[in-house]
């Protein structure tokens, strides 16, 4: 597998966060995975954005799930973009692995049956979350999916519910890293992720840590560290 670099909201240092535009660089400079958001709108159409409300990202104001989706599909989300729909996301980039982060637990069945309409495709998914209840129904038996719990700084007992709930990945913040219950995981057969990677030493820790990879707002130059210490360089 090597060591992963997924692009954080697509490529958002350089492309409005969480829109194509975004998505579609973070493809292109050859990023593993692409991470997004979702919430859902006030009609039950699941929305990649990051926020809980319009204000920081669109031109719009209030709650996301105030809104239809209607009123969503017209707001700039940044230099002419619009917010897009899991759904859209999904079919556009059909061979990217995706980490679909659940910001809410109500949205949960509505992304789980929209990765079920697309069992097919090549790329790997991972649905994740900050929030444990959110992930409990991505558990099921048979799932093709993975899950992935994200981890708070300073929150130790997050890992012990995720070595409880029997999810596949672990997101971490460094100060949560190199601990014993990590290293259980891990030995359980669990991959756990690092971040932030913004410099070689950083990469080099992680890799050397026998992390699974990292998240980033620029994913080409990470891979470009990656690359780089892998070289030995």
């Amino acid at each position: 597998m090597g060591f992963l670099i997924a692009g954080h909201r697509g490529a958002m240092a350089h492309a409005p966060e969480n829109t194509m535009r975004s998505f579609r660089l973070a493809a292109e400079v050859g990023a593993d995975e692409i991470e997004l958001d979702v919430h859902l709108s006030r009609d039950g159409e699941l929305v990649v954005i990051h926020d809980e409300t319009l204000d920081r990202t669109t031109d719009g104001s209030g709650r996301v799930a105030d809104h239809d989706w209607a009123d969503l599909a017209v707001l700039d989300a940044g230099h002419g973009e619009r917010v897009p729909r899991l759904a859209e996301v999904l079919d556009a980039f059909p061979a990217t692995g995706f980490q679909v982060e659940v910001k809410a637990p109500a949205a949960t069945a509505g992304v789980l049956a929209a990765l079920a309409e697309r069992r097919d495709r090549p790329g790997a998914v991972v649905v994740t979350s900050f929030r444990a209840d959110a992930l409990t129904p991505a558990l099921l038996p048979g799932r093709w999916w993975h899950v992935g719990l994200i981890c708070a700084r300073g929150d130790a007992g997050a890992v012990a519910t995720a070595s409880r709930l029997g999810v596949d990945r672990l997101y971490l913040p460094w100060d949560l890293a190199g601990t014993p219950a990590v290293e259980a995981f891990a030995a359980g057969g669990g991959l756990a992720f690092v971040g932030p990677c913004d410099d070689v030493d950083a990469v080099r820790r992680a890799i050397a840590g026998g992390f699974r990879g990292t998240t980033a707002d620029d994913p080409a130059a990470v891979l470009a560290l990656r690359d780089a210490v892998l070289a030995g360089t």
